[in-house]
């Protein structure tokens, strides 16, 4: 079975951002824009699955490529705006977590 992951969608709102400016402290980056969210990904499976973790589209990171999860397990992954490669405009991204034919996705939008 393929994995499930919640939210299915993330969106990073739009931020006003100026390179002369650092990130906050409170790890936002503008007002009240986080740097980073997380997905849940569940494996709804028997057994331990292993799957790829990617992203297509905007500049963004993740803090892992791949994850492991017991049977009926979970695993966060932190998706990170990648500030420093955005420009003026709408970013849309897709997360991709597959295994073979499995393809399960969470949209990701970010605005400037």
């Amino acid at each position: 079975m393929p994995p499930e992951v919640n939210p299915s969608s993330l969106d990073f709102g739009t931020l006003e951002y100026d390179p002369d400016v650092p990130d906050g402290p409170d790890g936002h980056i503008g007002p009240k824009v986080p740097k980073s969210m997380q997905v849940v990904i569940t494996n709804p499976n028997n057994e331990k699955v292993t799957w790829d973790v990617v992203i297509t589209g905007a500049p963004l990171s993740l803090d892992t490529k791949q994850v492991t999860i017991n049977p009926h397990g979970q695993e966060t992954v932190t998706v990170t705006v990648e500030k420093d490669s955005l420009t003026s405009g709408k970013h849309d991204a897709i997360l991709h977590v597959d295994q073979n034919h499995w393809d399960t996705q969470c949209k990701i939008t970010v605005t400037i």
